[in-house]
C-alpha cells in the first residue's frame, strides 16, 4: 500500500505541483475502519475545491486472522466506511464507487451475463451455501445438472467436461478451484462453505485448451495499449508474463493472434456498454481478464472473459503510477 501511496503522491505532483493534499490514513487492523468518521475526513479536505478519496484495500469476506495479504479487509468493515463517506458527498475514485465495487469485486456479473453470447463468460450457475452445508453432494449433482440444462438452452451438447468452483471477494487463484469429477466438485464446494461467510458460491463450465491468458485496460471509457499477455505454469502458480512474440506463437501465429485481440477489443467494448448501466458516472478505469483456449471441436481459439476488474482493479507495481496519473488527468483536474 505503502507503494500506491508514494506512487499517487507523485502523480499528483507531476499534475498540480505542489498545490495540492493528500491525507493519509493507514490502517493496522480492520477494526480502525470503523474509528473513521466521516465528518472528519469532510472537515480535514474542506478547503479542497476537488475532493476524492481512494481506497488501496480489497474486500473479502473471511475475517481477521484469515487474511492472507496486509491489503486484504474483511468487507463489512470496508464497505460501511465507502458507504458513510460517500454518503457525506465524499467521491470514490480508486477503486469505483460502492455500488459498482460490490458487483466487480463480488463477482456478481457472471450468472447474469453468461447467457448473453456478447460477453463469452463461461456458463455459471450459483450454489447456495445452504444446499452444501445440508447435502454437499446433492449440491453437485445439482450444480451440474445446471449447467447441462444451461448448455442445453445455448444450443450446446450438454455434457461437462469439467468445472471451476469460484468465490467472490477472492483474488488471483485464491478462490478458484478446478475439479474433473463430481467428486472433486463435492469436494471444493464443502472447502468453500467451511470458511468464510459467503452465502452462495459460483460452479462454472471449464474452459479446456487453455493457451495463455491477457489483460486488457482501459482509461476514460477507452482501450489503452495491446492486451498484456501471461500465463500459469501450474494452477495457483504467480503468473508469468509473455512477450507479444511468445503469445503469438502459444496461440498459432500472429494472424490468430490478431483475430483475437480484434475479438478482445470487440468484447472490451461490449463491457464499457455494460459499466454505463451499471454507473451513469463514466468509470474511469477497468481491467478484463481473458482466457484464450483451442476450442476442441473446431480447434478454433476462442476468446472468453475471465474476470472484470477482479478485486480492486489489481495491476502490476509497474503500471500503478501510469494508471494513478491518467486517473489523476482524466477524473480530478480535467
Amino acid at each position: 500500500m505503502c507503494l500506491q501511496v508514494a506512487a499517487l503522491d507523485e502523480a499528483l505532483y507531476r499534475a498540480l505541483g505542489p498545490d495540492y493534499e493528500l491525507h493519509v490514513v493507514q490502517v493496522d487492523a480492520e477494526e480502525q475502519l470503523y474509528s473513521i468518521e466521516a465528518e472528519t475526513v469532510k472537515s480535514s479536505l474542506a478547503r479542497a475545491e476537488q475532493r476524492g478519496i481512494f481506497y488501496f484495500l480489497s474486500p473479502q469476506q473471511v475475517k481477521g486472522a484469515f487474511r492472507t495479504k496486509s491489503y486484504l479487509v474483511h468487507d463489512e468493515a470496508l464497505f460501511a466506511l465507502m458507504e458513510r463517506l460517500e454518503e457525506a458527498g465524499l467521491p470514490t475514485v480508486w477503486p469505483h464507487p460502492l455500488h459498482l465495487f460490490k458487483m466487480l469485486a463480488g463477482k456478481v456479473w457472471p450468472p447474469q451475463v453468461c447467457l448473453s453470447a456478447e460477453y463469452h463468460v463461461p456458463l455459471t450457475t450459483c450454489v447456495p451455501r445452504c444446499a452444501v452445508l445440508a447435502d454437499p453432494h446433492r449440491a453437485a449433482e445439482e450444480a451440474l445438472e445446471a449447467l447441462r440444462f444451461l448448455r442445453q438452452a445455448a444450443a450446446r451438447p450438454p455434457e461437462v467436461s469439467g468445472t471451476v468452483v469460484k468465490v467472490g471477494f477472492s483474488w488471483k487463484s485464491e478462490g478458484v478451484t478446478l475439479c474433473r469429477e463430481t467428486g472433486d466438485l463435492e469436494a471444493a464446494l464443502q472447502s468453500a462453505a467451511a470458511a468464510g461467510s459467503h452465502s452462495y458460491f459460483m460452479v462454472q463450465e471449464r474452459v479446456e485448451g487453455l493457451c495463455c491468458e491477457a489483460m486488457v485496460y482501459t482509461l476514460g471509457g477507452r482501450i489503452v495499449g495491446h492486451p498484456q499477455y501471461y500465463s500459469f505454469p501450474y494452477h495457483k502458480a504467480p503468473p508469468q508474463y509473455m512477450l507479444r512474440k511468445s503469445a503469438a506463437q502459444a496461440l498459432g501465429g500472429a494472424a490468430v493472434q490478431s483475430e483475437c485481440e480484434a475479438k478482445m477489443k470487440q468484447i472490451t467494448q461490449r463491457w464499457l456498454v455494460w459499466t454505463r448501466a451499471q454507473s451513469s458516472t463514466l468509470v474511469p478505469f477497468l481491467r478484463i481478464d481473458f482466457l484464450l483456449a483451442v476450442d476442441p471441436a473446431s480447434k478454433e481459439v476462442k476468446v472468453w472473459t475471465g474476470e472484470v476488474s477482479e478485486l480492486g482493479v489489481a495491476v502490476s507495481l509497474q503500471e500503478t503510477w501510469l494508471l494513478l496519473r491518467n486517473l489523476v488527468l482524466r477524473l480530478l483536474f480535467v
